[in-house]
């Protein structure tokens, strides 16, 4: 349930008269910004999220390359091993004269 400042003052009104109804508003207006100051820098809002969504996407990209990279490195390496390994069998294996 929403009420504007008009209908909150109107029910204060009709309960503790003019004055007491302002200075009650004044001092819950007063309250609602102080909290909400206390807490803005704590609050994000819809373009802080696109930034740091921005900063994620380009960090997990950077990531996908790199591990794209140690994957095809580690191939090579794993290749040219195996290679490695056969010749000196092949070597072992063949008869000298």
């Amino acid at each position: 349930m929403q009420v504007s400042q008009i209908e909150l003052y109107n029910i204060l009104q009709k309960k503790f008269g003019a004055s007491e109804a302002e200075s009650l508003l004044k001092f819950v207006e007063s309250e609602v910004n102080d909290k909400f100051s206390e807490q803005k820098d704590v609050l994000s809002t819809k373009q802080d999220l696109a930034k740091l969504e921005t900063a994620l996407r380009v960090e997990l990209r950077d990531n996908k390359i790199d591990t794209i990279k140690w994957i095809v490195g580690m191939s090579i390496i794993q290749t040219a091993t195996l290679i490695a390994g056969l010749i000196a069998i092949v070597k072992f294996i063949q008869p000298t004269p």
